[in-house]
C-alpha cells in the first residue's frame, strides 16, 4: 500500500487461461488407463486359458480321471513330498477288450470304460489317485494304507460286478489286477509302476478275472507270453477259422485274415459289413436251411451217443457254397464243434477249406 492506493498484481498467459492441451491431456490418460485395463483382461484370460489347456493335457477326456501324464505327474507328487509314506499301485485292464469292440462296436466300448471309471471311483477312497493310462488300462495309487488294507481294496474292486444297461440290453465285463507296494517292494515310482505291471500281466497269463499281488517270480514273465492270443494263434492256423454265436442270429465273433481272404473282403471290418456279422450271410441262401439241419442232426447225433460221457464233443462236418463278396461262388468244407463259454454261451468253433 502507497499512499491511500492499493495495488494488486496479478499474472496470466497472453491468451487467458484456456488451453487447448487439456483436453488431450485428458482423452490420453484415459487412452492409457484403457490398454492398462485390457492388457490386464487379457493376461487373465491367457492364465485361465492356459490353466484349462493344463488339466486337459492332465485329464482323460473320455471317463473324466487322469489321463497317463497327469497320474504319473500326480504320482511322483506325492511320493517326493511323503517319501516314507506306504504306497501300493495297482494297475487294472478290462479284460478281453478289442472283442466287445468287435463284437457290439466302440460306442459299447466306450460306455465299458466309463462304467469301468465309475465303478473305479466308487471302490476306492477318495483321497486315491485314479487314472486311464492306455485304451482298456488303468491305474490307481493308494497312499497311507497298509498293504494289507490295500489287498482288501483291490480284491472287492476286482470281484465287483462290472455291467451296465444300454437301452433295455446289459452288457458286463471283466477286469484283471497286479499291484506292488511301496517302499517294502520298490524303492521308486518307476520300479513301482513296472512291477505293478508285472504282476497285471501275470494275472492276465493266469487266466484273466482276478487280482495279483506282485512276486518276485513274475519279472521272470516276459510279455511274449501273452503273444499267444486269439489272433495270433488264429493267423497261424493253415486255414479258415471262425466263431460264431450257435443260437439267435449267429453273430459272428471272430474271424481269422483267411477267411476274410476267402469272401473277397479286405479287413475284418469289411467282412463284419459284408456278412452283417452273421454267419447266416456267408452260407448260400439255397443251402442255408440244408445246413442248418445237418449241423443240427450231427449235434443232437453226438449228445445221445456221448450222453454217459463227463465231456462231450459235439462236431459236425458238413459242405455247402458261399458268395463272395465279388459275387463268386464257391464250394467249402466245414469241420465244426459247438462250445460252451460263461462268456458267450453256446458258439460253434470252425474250420472252412474251399473244395477245389
Amino acid at each position: 500500500m502507497t499512499g491511500a492506493c492499493t495495488w494488486t498484481l496479478s499474472v496470466e498467459p497472453t491468451n487467458g487461461w484456456t488451453d487447448t492441451r487439456f483436453p488431450m491431456v485428458i482423452a490420453g490418460t484415459i487412452v492409457i488407463a484403457s490398454l492398462l485395463l485390457l492388457m490386464t483382461f487379457l493376461s487373465m484370460l491367457f492364465y485361465v486359458q492356459r490353466k484349462r489347456m493344463s488339466v486337459m493335457a492332465r485329464t482323460d477326456a473320455l471317463t473324466g480321471l487322469l489321463g497317463r501324464r497327469g497320474f504319473m505327474e500326480m504320482t511322483e507328487e506325492i511320493m517326493k513330498k511323503y517319501p516314507k509314506k506306504p504306497m501300493t499301485a495297482v494297475f487294472i485292464d478290462l479284460d478281453d477288450f478289442k472283442q466287445i469292440n468287435d463284437r457290439y462296436g466302440h460306442n459299447i466300448g466306450d460306455e465299458a470304460l466309463i462304467n469301468l471309471a465309475k465303478n473305479l471311483r466308487t471302490s476306492f477312497p477318495e483321497n486315491a489317485t485314479i487314472g486311464r493310462t492306455g485304451g482298456d488300462e488303468f491305474c490307481v495309487l493308494l497312499s497311507g494304507m497298509t498293504p494289507e488294507r490295500c489287498q482288501m481294496y483291490v480284491e472287492a474292486a476286482t470281484q465287483k460286478d462290472q455291467s451296465f444297461k444300454i437301452g433295455e440290453k446289459e452288457y458286463d465285463y471283466t477286469i484283471s489286477a497286479g499291484f506292488a507296494d511301496y517302499p517294502t517292494q520298490a524303492a521308486t515310482r518307476a520300479r513301482l509302476m513296472t512291477i505293478a505291471d508285472e504282476a497285471l500281466y501275470a494275472a492276465k497269463i493266469n487266466g484273466k478275472n482276478q487280482c495279483l499281488h506282485y512276486e518276485s517270480y513274475m519279472s521272470d514273465n516276459k510279455r511274449n507270453y501273452l503273444g499267444f492270443n486269439v489272433k495270433s494263434l488264429a493267423s497261424g492256423i493253415p486255414g479258415a477259422f471262425l466263431v460264431y454265436e450257435a443260437d439267435g442270429d449267429e453273430q459272428i465273433l471272430f474271424a481269422n485274415e483267411f477267411i476274410i481272404e476267402l469272401l473277397g473282403c479286405s479287413d475284418f471290418n469289411d467282412f463284419m459289413t459284408f456278412t452283417d456279422a452273421s454267419f447266416k450271410s456267408i452260407v448260400h441262401p439255397d443251402d442255408y436251411e440244408r445246413v442248418e439241419r445237418k449241423i443240427r442232426e450231427q449235434i443232437n447225433a453226438a449228445r445221445v451217443k456221448n450222453e454217459a460221457l463227463s465231456e462231450v464233443k459235439l462236431d459236425d462236418v458238413v459242405d455247402y457254397r458261399i458268395i463272395t463278396k465279388n459275387g463268386d461262388v464257391k464250394l467249402v468244407h466245414e469241420v465244426g464243434r459247438l462250445i460252451h463259454s460263461e462268456q458267450h454261451g453256446n458258439a460253434f468253433y470252425v474250420f472252412i477249406r474251399e473244395i477245389m
